[in-house]
């Protein structure tokens, strides 16, 4: 089954709301924390933002046609306020995007060729799940690194959305 569209710009507004709760938080984190490597998949807080807008980045881009060959790296965003600036420009591309797609264009299947060669087929509306779930999964790792950094990390729960946006 193909998820509605409704759920998927619903969710995406969730994670649109989850990533200003930790851009915020991050500048909690004390300036000698921000880039110590805490030994976590993408080691610091900062790369860890990074990798989390680059995938969303990717996926757009995937989505749109095109075959990205990099992922956005510190390199490209040195510090906090570059991300936060990229970021707003992403969330807007990704809204926009959800807000063309009909049911149709989300069953319909895209095909890529992955970093390592393979080849993959799978419909729209899944791969947008995809990339809504991947940022759930490294919310957790952000939190936990934001706390051993000596910041406040956000509650980022679904519930949390609920109740502060009064969307449900």
């Amino acid at each position: 089954m193909t998820p509605s569209k409704d759920h998927l710009c619903r969710m995406f507004e969730y994670v649109r709301w989850c990533d200003h709760r930790h851009l915020d938080a991050c500048r909690s984190v004390p300036a000698e924390n921000y880039l110590h490597d805490y030994g976590f998949s993408f080691r610091t807080v900062h790369d860890t933002l990074v990798h989390m807008l680059a995938a969303q980045v990717v996926w757009l881009r995937r989505w749109e046609g095109e075959s990205p060959q990099r992922m956005l790296n510190r390199t490209d965003l040195p510090d906090l306020e570059s991300v936060r600036m990229q970021w707003g420009g992403v969330h807007a591309q990704f809204g926009d995007f959800l807000h063309r797609q009909s049911q149709q264009t989300l069953a319909q299947k895209l095909e890529w060729t992955t970093a390592d060669g393979r080849f993959i087929t799978l419909p729209l509306g899944h791969l947008i799940v995809h990339c809504l779930d991947h940022a759930t999964f490294h919310r957790g790792q952000l939190n936990s690194l934001i706390t051993l950094a000596g910041g406040k990390p956000p509650r980022v729960m679904y519930y949390n959305y609920l109740l502060e946006t009064g969307v449900a």
